[in-house]
């Protein structure tokens, strides 16, 4: 039985509860989009999490409102989808056993980031789970990131928040996030542009980038009120979008994930992912930020 999951915040604590739970050999990380291209072998026993359905698996767990529009899965497949905070949300619920009651805590901060419910300390100082939580992010840059996922699936697993950030590679990561932090500031201004209200990062081809969180956008564009970052694909065969609200100036009108999901990506209301070729990217970057600013 495997995991097929995101390499992401909310993708590592559903690998922490599942395995908790079931008889897992592997955690095998996916692009939605190759899910959704059929891309991926899917086996008849694997467990999908934080993925759009497959009707290959075993079980699915998803929060991602674009699949639900997207898919019908049956109403005898083992798991469950829908609104929640996170993925993990719905898999710790599912389960709803005395076995997962020490995983409380990261369930509620894995909630909090997934739905972006933080505050500004925990951007500029980040501490705890939410450090810990960062140093997985992709989008935080520290690379080498399937051995360490599996590394702190473990670690979590075994052990509480305070000894897992001592552990060495884990405080080697989270103290270049801290040590990074205010030259990373500096880059996204920088590399950022405000649209009415949307700030938009480009990204593309910029090399030896410094590591930071994600959300730090929101502390040096306040009057923005939703963000679009352009980056290089895998390999640097596609441009990847990813839009979110700002997470402290929440008035925002656009349905992300519907959003996205116009343009083949997905996910929620407040955040999402679209892939464009190279020669399409310009164009349809340029339709979605008139369509945020429309919104408003």
């Amino acid at each position: 039985m495997r995991i097929i999951t995101r390499g992401d915040l909310d993708g590592l604590t559903c690998a922490v509860l599942i395995k908790e739970m079931e008889d897992v050999s592997d955690v095998v990380f996916v692009h939605p989009r190759d899910l959704q291209d059929g891309k991926v072998d899917i086996k008849e026993d694997d467990i999908i999490a934080n993925l759009p359905y497959d009707p290959r698996c075993e079980m699915w767990f998803d929060h991602h409102i674009s699949e639900e529009q997207r898919v019908q899965p049956p109403d005898d497949l083992r798991g469950a989808h829908g609104e929640a905070p996170s993925a993990a949300r719905l898999i710790y619920d599912y389960y709803d056993d005395k076995k997962l009651a020490r995983f409380e805590r990261l369930v509620e901060e894995t909630d909090r980031m997934d739905s972006a419910h933080l505050n500004v300390d925990d951007v500029v100082d980040p501490q705890g789970y939410v450090l810990l939580l960062y140093t997985i992010d992709p989008r935080t840059g520290l690379g080498q990131f399937k051995e360490y996922f599996n590394r702190l699936v473990e670690l979590i697993r075994t052990q509480p928040v305070d000894d897992v950030l001592k552990d060495p590679e884990v405080k080697e990561r989270s103290q270049k996030i801290l040590a990074e932090q205010d030259s990373f500031a500096a880059f996204l201004k920088q590399n950022s542009r405000l649209e009415g209200n949307v700030v938009v990062t480009d990204i593309r081809g910029k090399k030896d980038q410094p590591r930071g969180n994600r959300f730090l956008i929101y502390t040096l564009f306040p009057d923005c009120n939703v963000s679009l970052r352009i980056f290089d694909g895998k390999g640097g065969q596609n441009v990847v979008g990813a839009i979110g609200h700002n997470i402290f100036n929440r008035n925002c009108k656009t349905n992300v994930g519907e959003l996205c999901a116009e343009y083949g990506g997905g996910g929620h209301v407040g955040a999402g992912t679209v892939q464009f070729t190279h020669e399409e990217a310009e164009a349809k970057f340029a339709e979605i930020i008139e369509k945020m600013k429309t919104a408003g």
